[in-house]
């Protein structure tokens, strides 16, 4: 049962002090835009069963914990923001939606060997600041692109500068 009233297109609940956990499969199929940050959410998040519709999901900010899978999202999701939460495990970058603009990791326990080869065109921002075992090779020479990997151990490239990002 879900507490979300049916029909709405924009949920946004952040920093109210809310806690629990959260039921994606119960969300209004017709949602576009989430807004959960700042919250005390807990829990595991399945991403693979977020709805068709959404454009937008923050959910910064509070205790969700577990590992997410990227490679289904949404097809029109252009912000994902899952920063300072206890997520942990691979990530996969490798299906992330054409529509992606802003993807936000930062803060989280990802760990492992990372391909950041085939980000979507449309990226303007990434973060995945403190995921310390976090490792991979990140190549760009597109400098719109905003990016922060802060103490991880992913290999930077651009050009013909290589180094790490610490």
């Amino acid at each position: 049962c879900s507490l979300l009233p049916a029909g709405r297109r924009e949920i946004k609940l952040f920093s109210h002090a809310f806690s629990g956990t959260l039921s994606i499969k119960d969300l209004p199929r017709e949602v576009v835009k989430i807004d959960f940050s700042g919250n005390q959410l807990d829990g595991t998040l399945d991403l693979d069963a977020l709805p068709r519709t959404l454009e937008m999901l923050e959910l910064a900010e509070n205790t969700f914990s577990g590992e997410i899978s990227l490679t289904n999202l949404p097809p029109r999701l252009n912000v994902l923001g899952l920063e300072l939460n206890h997520l942990s495990g691979t990530l996969d970058l490798t299906r992330l939606p054409q529509t992606l603009e802003s993807l936000r990791l930062s803060r989280n326990k990802f760990e492992g060997e990372t391909d950041f080869s085939k980000l979507p065109a449309s990226l303007w921002e990434l973060y995945v600041i403190a995921n310390e075992e976090l490792t991979g090779e990140f190549r760009t020479e597109d400098e719109t692109l905003e990016y922060y990997f802060d103490h991880t151990k992913v290999r930077f490239v651009c050009g013909r500068d290589t180094g790490f990002i610490t």
